[in-house]
């Protein structure tokens, strides 16, 4: 059959709005061709204000005080922070010593938060005495949670929970003994049931104080269990809680630190704001800064691995990349306890530290948010708000200034845009990815991963 030339025109431009057609939908702002799916705003029940308040009587003093929607939390908060703080006031023995009482949440379904209170003696922000409150709320009804209201009182998820604290603590500072008979018992599942713990976005996690097994190291451990290896275990009536695939998730990370009062208030701001971060540490930052790395860790942001010098690929041999992440994993064991479960490698060239001995998962990004020339802090925040999209990865860096001064307004913003952050592990546990070793990471979304 032939064609006339006015039956070609119209096919041209049928075929023509098509293809303006497809541009115009691939285009729109979303999570992907067509962006067919819809994600839900955050609940109001998480619109939590947390501020500092600082106070001197011979004694610097600094105290968060919290705010939600619901009295009988406040209440049970001010009371909690009141005791942490009349608990450490006779240690304030000289001058130097200063008082400090952070608090940190995080939430969970429409309704569940979690409130973590940190007392610190400091003597030139230096930790020399440390205790912690672990809460757990309904927002919605102002009552406060145990572990039973979610799973009952005899359950096999206290098993689960007991193994992941037994190893957790284990795992810190392997080369100190522990008495096994007290890691036996804050392991044993009767004492799980017990434990306060953190929700989160696809997790819980069972802040321990670690002086309880090492005196003088005063860490908390924290555990962490996967709402899926839960979920076969809790209440019918608590299992939309601990739901949020309804919600856009995303999570930050932070490059080259510790360094100094920066990843401090970085972490604090994260903490503040309902948040976490993934923090990739150098580890002659970490000897330098090890306080900063243990208040990260503390407040249960992960630490992973960003090299002991931060050498790029051209700028290591093959032949000491292996030296270099055993200095590294020696180093963050000495300094904090941990051992890294993830890898960044400086510039993001992570080949020749994979072939040549670290047998990591590759933490690559999918967004700069703070690109080298951008020089104000509401620029950076534009830069993640403008860019952040479902199961992105975004790199930042606690050692510049203007990337922690932007968190404020950068964590307000993405949460008025649906997002919950998570850690790197969290969030790809909760697409169902198992990171592998040797394998680099852009995001959690399909098809981001590179051998």
């Amino acid at each position: 059959m032939k064609l006339g030339l006015t039956d070609m025109s119209r096919a041209g431009r049928r075929l023509g709005c098509l293809l303006l057609t497809v541009l115009f939908l691939l285009t729109l702002p979303g999570e992907g061709p067509l962006h067919a799916r819809e994600f839900s705003p955050l609940p109001e029940a998480f619109d939590i204000r947390v501020r500092t308040v600082y106070t001197f009587d011979r004694h610097h003093v600094w105290i968060d005080r919290v705010t939600t929607g619901q009295a009988s939390v406040d209440a049970a908060l001010a009371d909690a922070i009141a005791l942490l703080e009349q608990q450490a006031r006779p240690l304030l023995t000289s001058r130097s010593r200063q008082l400090e009482i952070t608090a940190s949440w995080r939430g969970s379904g429409t309704s569940l938060v979690s409130f973590l209170l940190i007392s610190r003696v400091t003597v030139k922000r230096e930790t020399q005495w440390m205790d912690f409150r672990c809460l757990t709320f309904d927002l919605d009804t102002g009552e406060q949670l145990q572990l039973s209201d979610l799973f009952g009182r005899d359950s096999p998820a206290y098993e689960v929970i007991g193994q992941a604290v037994r190893q957790s603590l284990s795992r810190m500072y392997p080369q100190e003994d522990k008495p096994a008979q007290a890691l036996d018992a804050l392991g044993a599942p009767g004492q799980a049931a017990g434990l306060p713990f953190m929700v989160g976005t696809y997790q819980l996690s069972f802040p321990v104080a670690l002086w309880q097994l090492l005196p003088e190291r005063y860490q908390l451990s924290q555990a962490v269990v996967y709402y899926d290896q839960l979920l076969p275990y809790v209440r019918a009536d608590m299992a939309a809680q601990l739901d949020n695939t309804a919600y856009r998730v995303l999570a930050l990370t932070f490059d080259d630190g510790p360094v100094g009062g920066y990843t401090r208030d970085a972490v604090k701001t994260l903490g503040h704001h309902g948040a976490v971060g993934t923090f990739f540490v150098i580890g002659t930052c970490v000897r330098a800064n090890p306080e900063g790395a243990r208040r990260a860790a503390d407040a249960g942001n992960p630490l992973g691995s960003h090299s002991m010098y931060h050498k790029y690929g051209y700028q290591i041999k093959a032949e000491m990349v292996p030296k270099d992440h055993a200095l590294f994993v020696q180093t963050l064991q000495r300094h904090t306890g941990l051992s890294p479960d993830l890898f960044r490698a400086p510039g993001g060239g992570y080949e020749k530290y994979i072939r040549n001995g670290v047998d990591l998962p590759h933490i690559r990004w999918s967004i700069i948010g703070d690109p080298e020339t951008i020089t104000r802090p509401s620029a950076v925040a534009a830069q993640v708000l403008h860019n952040a999209k479902h199961r992105d990865i975004v790199l930042l860096h606690d050692n510049v200034k203007i990337t922690v001064e932007s968190l404020e307004e950068m964590l307000a913003g993405l949460r008025k845009r649906g997002f919950r952050l998570a850690t790197v592990e969290e969030m790809f546990r909760m697409q169902g990815i198992a990171l592998e070793k040797g394998v680099s990471y852009n995001s959690a979304k399909p098809g981001q991963s590179a051998q």
